[in-house]
Parts: structure tokens; C-alpha cells; sequence
């Protein structure tokens, strides 16, 4: 039997919220809306609003890697906006692997006391132990990552600017769209003299991700009605830093691509809405409505931080087709 939300907060839009939603409209809800009130534990909240506010603070040794990277580049954008000395690669290589470790370092019983405060990695949460792939693919990136992150070429287009032009953005400023706020807050904004502006994106894994133009174009978008930057058509560019790999793709940003990112967000959170029984109050429907992944990406079911709140939908009779490990 479903349980109704009872409570929300106000609609917002994020690129890993709108993709999510295209992904697996059910973790999107869990996510999202079946998770509201899970940390009150209380008499009257629902069990899986519970389990699924848990399992929204599992995290992943790949996770805390990229987090710990960007915090490391937000530390040398400020170091060279101060006009001091950035960090040097021992002293990043080691806050990383401190990071790292304490992630390693969490104990089940501390997580199911107070998830927030100490989220669990998942491999360890669904199995018990650490997976030693995972485990051996953020080993051989640590090393590189720092490594190539100090020597990038940013940093050296970067100190040719005065100390206002390099903007290092809050995560957590909002833009508004038709009264939604958007989180789309670009890594690094190096704004030139003369009306040039190029928005880096630091990526700790690979190459491959077909939607990274958009995405920093959105991330420009932001820039512009949340800083108040002037576009010139031919002086916007956008950076892809690989770190892992040392590699780079770069684009021209164009008023065309400002305006099909408004676009995309604009329909993202119509789809959004059309997920609500009650938009001004932001309310989902019914559990119900938000169905599974879709069959392209059901072979990431067992990957999925919920997957224990789908496991018996997964795994009924019906559903042997659904791409899981281990279906015959």
C-alpha cells in the first residue's frame, strides 16, 4: 500500500535532478519526494520514506573522489584570486586520500544511527565490503588527478586576470526561471577584460558524455542571469578538463546555445510538473506514477542506491526481461 507525501518543499531544477527524472522516474521519486520526512523516525513516518532518506546518503568512493577534487580546485582558484601560492601536489594528494579514507572508515552501525552525518559507502551497505574494482579504478585516478589539475593550462590563463575577473561560484546559488530556482552553477568563470568569458568544468572521469556541451552552455546560461554577465557572440568559450586523462575538449558558446539551454530547462521542469498532483505546493503523485527505468537502463538497477526499495517490483515474475544481472 502507497503512502502519501504529506510534505515538500518548493520546486528546483539541477542538470542530475532533470536527467535523473529521464533516467528512472522511481529513483527520482524516491530521491525527491518518497525520502521527505524519512529522518523524523517518528510513529507516523512511513517506513520507506525512512529507508529511502537512508539510502539517499550512501555515496560512492568515485563520489567522494570528484567532491574532493573540486574542493582542491576551488582552493588554488582562491589562491590565485589572493595572489598567494596554490597548494602543492603533496598537500592535495593527501587531503584527497584523508577524504577518502574517512569515507572507507565509516562504520554500518554509525550510518543507520545518523546517515547525514556519516554516509556509508554502497558497496559496503549492499555487500558488506568494499568492491575492489571500484576500489582499484579510484586508486590509478588519485594520483593523476591532482597531478594534472595543478598543471592545467586554466591556471595559467587565470593569472593573467585581475583578481575580479576569476569567479569561483557558490555551489548553492540559485537563477530563476519563471519563478523556479536553477542550481546550474559553473566549477570556474574566468571573465576577460575585454568581454571574453570561458566557464571550466572539472571531470574526474572520462571522456564520453555527449551531453557536456549543453551542460556547460547551461552552466553559462546561469552565469549570465546570475552574475550578470554580457554575452558577446564569438567571446564565450567553455573548458571539459579530464583530469584523469589529461585531456581537454573545448567550445565556442553562441547565443543559439544560451537559448536552447533555457529551452531545456524550461521543458525539464514542465516535465517535472506534469510528476505533480500539486504543482504550486509541489506535491507528487501517487508512487505509482513514477515508473522504473526505462528498459535502456535497467541494467543499472543493482547499481542504484534504492535498489533495495525496488528489488521485490524488480524481481517479480514479469520482469525477467528487465536487463538485471543474473536474469535467465
Amino acid at each position: 500500500m502507497e503512502t502519501a507525501v504529506q510534505r515538500s518543499t518548493q520546486l528546483s531544477w539541477s542538470h542530475s535532478r532533470g536527467r535523473l527524472l529521464e533516467e528512472c522516474p522511481r529513483a527520482y521519486y524516491w530521491r525527491y519526494y518518497g525520502s521527505q520526512d524519512g529522518w523524523r523516525r517518528g510513529p507516523g513516518t512511513p517506513p520507506d520514506a525512512e529507508l529511502a532518506w537512508r539510502l539517499k546518503h550512501l555515496t560512492t568512493l568515485h563520489s567522494v573522489l570528484g567532491q574532493a577534487i573540486h574542493e582542491s580546485a576551488r582552493e588554488i582558484a582562491t589562491a590565485i584570486q589572493e595572489r598567494r601560492a596554490a597548494p602543492d601536489e603533496g598537500r592535495l594528494t593527501d587531503q584527497v586520500r584523508i577524504a577518502l579514507h574517512a569515507a572507507c572508515a565509516v562504520r554500518r552501525a554509525d550510518f543507520l544511527r545518523d546517515p547525514k552525518r556519516y554516509p556509508l559507502l554502497q558497496s559496503v551497505y549492499y555487500t558488506g565490503t568494499f568492491d575492489p574494482r571500484e576500489v582499484a579504478a579510484v586508486r590509478s585516478k588519485l594520483k593523476p588527478c591532482v597531478r594534472n589539475l595543478l598543471a592545467s593550462p586554466v591556471w595559467e590563463a587565470a593569472r593573467m586576470l585581475p583578481p575580479e575577473g576569476l569567479i569561483v561560484v557558490d555551489s548553492l546559488s540559485t537563477a530563476e526561471l519563471d519563478g523556479t530556482p536553477v542550481y546550474a552553477a559553473p566549477d570556474l568563470v574566468m571573465a576577460g577584460p575585454g568581454g571574453e568569458c570561458t566557464f571550466v568544468d572539472w571531470k574526474s572521469g572520462k571522456r564520453g558524455d555527449p551531453d557536456v556541451h549543453a551542460q556547460i552552455a547551461t552552466y553559462a546560461w546561469f552565469a549570465q542571469r546570475r552574475l550578470g554577465l554580457v554575452f558577446g557572440e564569438g567571446r564565450w568559450s567553455g573548458r571539459a578538463v579530464y583530469l584523469a586523462e589529461s585531456d581537454e575538449e573545448g567550445f565556442t558558446i553562441t547565443r543559439l546555445d544560451l537559448m536552447r539551454a533555457e529551452h531545456r530547462i524550461r521543458e525539464s521542469v514542465e516535465g517535472m510538473r506534469q510528476c505533480l498532483s500539486d504543482p504550486q505546493a509541489n506535491l507528487p503523485k501517487s508512487r505509482s506514477s513514477f515508473p522504473l527505468a526505462l528498459p535502456a537502463f535497467r541494467h543499472r538497477c543493482r547499481g542504484c542506491r534504492y535498489f533495495q526499495l525496488c528489488k521485490a517490483e524488480l524481481t517479480r515474475p514479469g520482469y525477467g526481461d528487465s536487463g538485471l544481472p543474473g536474469d535467465a
